[in-house]
């Protein structure tokens, strides 16, 4: 592999920076002293602009604020986002895509329109601002490994099958911006990923991968509008019944990717998972359902099993370069570190085999 390393452009490895950007702003957002979040006020005006019940708490800081609440006692969950990191713009792509889905039979959560009747809203106080939107609070509750059963696994594939079978035709609402491609390159300046010469060989996975990814053809058929972070902790389970949320991740990119980062979170941490996707049999289950909703090419588990590992090394890369800034607290930094090794052991136990189907 000697002179991979080199021979990737900087162009290409700009691109893939709006996916790490995304990681450090999370963990910012994360260690962010109470003084930085939301103002009293800007809940205030949320509760005006929804008609909410008084009580609204917050319950997780990652790449934004969210918060449960209620309306009329019917539970449902607000979400703020800085409006420098998310715009007003990406917000109604995001829920445009999540409203054609839901309106077409797919089992994604309602977003709740503001009193104004629209689905976000800006919500602006002392010149600080923030996007807004409410969204129905889904039944159920997130599934572990030994949970997903091969029946929850058909459900599961059917669904990512409808998802981009949808996508298929899938166009903005009038005054709606397209959501990004993968290869979005956001205004910020996002940090760069530094080449450890101790270990050398997850950098030289990441660049053989991402030569290959600019040579993936884009048709309708293999790529579109894809929820993009489909793992369990985006959807609940009640009675056998999934609920979706969470899209802010939604990008364009090719559908076997979406499939893969759904399954490298089956997988993960599993120190004793069967990796082999033709023979894992809930993996087997998902491939059989997905199907069922939308066709499956003669290439396609060959390239989830390529994407497993481009998903593998990238959060390898990107997640040991933010734990060397020493932007988490312990509690964080710990979980990244777990994450670190677990990449780490798949990518050197997985590499060469996966590569030789990317060379040959």
């Amino acid at each position: 592999m000697t002179g991979v390393r080199g021979a990737i452009t900087v162009k290409i490895k700009e691109k893939i920076l709006s996916l790490v950007l995304s990681l450090l702003v999370s963990v910012s957002i994360l260690n962010a002293s109470e003084s930085d979040w939301p103002s009293e006020a800007h809940i205030a005006q949320v509760r005006k602009t929804w008609s909410l019940d008084e009580e609204i708490t917050l319950i997780r800081k990652l790449a934004n604020y969210v918060y449960t609440c209620s309306s009329e006692g019917e539970e449902a969950i607000l979400r703020l986002a800085a409006s420098d990191w998310r715009s007003a713009e990406t917000t109604a792509s995001e829920l445009d895509f999540m409203r054609y889905l839901r309106e077409n039979g797919a089992p994604v959560v309602e977003v709740k329109p503001s009193l104004a009747g629209n689905l976000y809203e800006t919500i602006s106080v002392d010149g600080i601002s923030y996007v807004a939107c409410v969204i129905e609070k889904a039944a159920g509750a997130s599934l572990d490994y030994d949970e997903m059963t091969p029946d929850l696994m058909k459900k599961w594939g059917n669904i990512m099958g409808m998802f981009h079978r949808l996508a298929v035709d899938y166009q903005e609402a009038p005054g709606i911006e397209p959501r990004p491609s993968w290869q979005y390159n956001l205004s910020h300046d996002g940090p760069k990923i530094q080449y450890d010469p101790e270990e050398p060989y997850p950098y030289e996975v990441y660049d053989e991968l991402l030569a290959w990814i600019e040579k993936l053809p884009q048709t309708k058929d293999v790529y579109g509008l894809v929820h993009g972070d489909f793992h369990p902790g985006n959807f609940f389970v009640h009675n056998g019944n999934f609920a979706v949320f969470d899209f802010d991740d939604s990008c364009f990119h090719w559908f076997s990717y979406d499939v893969a980062v759904s399954m490298l979170s089956l997988l993960w941490p599993q120190e004793d998972a069967d990796y082999d996707i033709y023979t894992n049999e809930k993996m087997q289950a998902f491939f059989s359902a997905y199907q069922e909703e939308f066709f499956i090419g003669e290439d396609f588990l060959r390239d989830v099993e390529i994407w497993l590992l481009f998903r593998a090394t990238l959060l390898y890369v990107s997640s040991k370069d933010l734990i060397e800034k020493g932007v988490m607290d312990e509690k964080t930094r710990e979980s990244f570190t777990k994450g670190v090794h677990w990449c780490l052991e798949f990518v050197h136990r997985h590499g060469e085999r996966i590569l030789n189907l990317v060379r040959s």
